[in-house]
């Protein structure tokens, strides 16, 4: 069996916050989706492990990290990261989600 990178994006108002969001977004997923192991989506991931003391300059670089970083059977990974003209402040979530 394979695995696909899964990500999730939203703005950063603290930890706590995003790990409420993960949780949610969890829910969600595995009410939508079920939790088959071979599921290929984030609900399957327990939990989430999130960087505080990395920044990415783009999206892009936090997606990057968070394939680097990710593994299929471990936690969802997050890092923060800055998006537009004005530098706002995000959080990608993601991993390697097995398909």
């Amino acid at each position: 069996m394979g695995a696909v990178l899964q990500t999730a994006t939203f703005r950063d108002h603290g930890l706590d916050h995003a790990l409420k969001r993960f949780r949610e977004m969890r829910g969600r997923l595995l009410r939508t989706y079920g939790d088959d192991m071979y599921g290929g989506h984030l609900g399957l991931k327990d939990h989430v492990e999130l960087t505080l003391s990395l920044e990415m300059p783009d999206a892009r670089h936090a997606e990057s990290w968070i394939e680097g970083h990710g593994e299929k059977w471990g936690p969802a990974v997050g890092v923060r990261f800055r998006q537009g003209e004005a530098g706002d402040l995000y959080w990608m979530v993601g991993g390697w989600c097995p398909e």
